[in-house]
């Protein structure tokens, strides 16, 4: 019987987390804006992000995903997105689904688990 050593969990810096959650951010806004109506859209691109946030709330929240977890806040923020959207688009499944597929590329490219 083989036994392998478990890998060091990788912890992330601050500006890597914010770096993750830009990328990610952009990455949600792209794949939801080409199924919301074109007024929705519009006022998706108008919205800042994580950018817009005060030094306050960011060091919140960057305390919150330290507590959850990287991997478990994507999940979640993914969650609620899908959540808050599928009452409006037409294509909610296709939302959906697309959403999880670039969730779990995401995480593949920066190797979150």
């Amino acid at each position: 019987m083989f036994f392998w050593k478990r890998g060091k969990k990788e912890e992330f810096s601050d500006e890597q987390i914010e770096k993750i959650i830009d990328e990610y951010m952009l990455l949600m806004k792209e794949a939801i804006g080409r199924y919301l109506p074109r007024r929705m859209r519009r006022a998706l691109n108008k919205n800042k992000g994580w950018k817009s946030l005060s030094a306050s709330k960011k060091r919140e929240q960057l305390q919150d995903i330290r507590q959850k977890g990287l991997s478990s806040w994507l999940d979640q923020t993914t969650e609620e997105a899908v959540e808050q959207i599928s009452s409006f688009v037409p294509e909610s499944g296709a939302l959906e689904e697309e959403l999880r597929k670039i969730l779990k590329d995401f995480k593949k490219k920066w190797n979150i688990r």
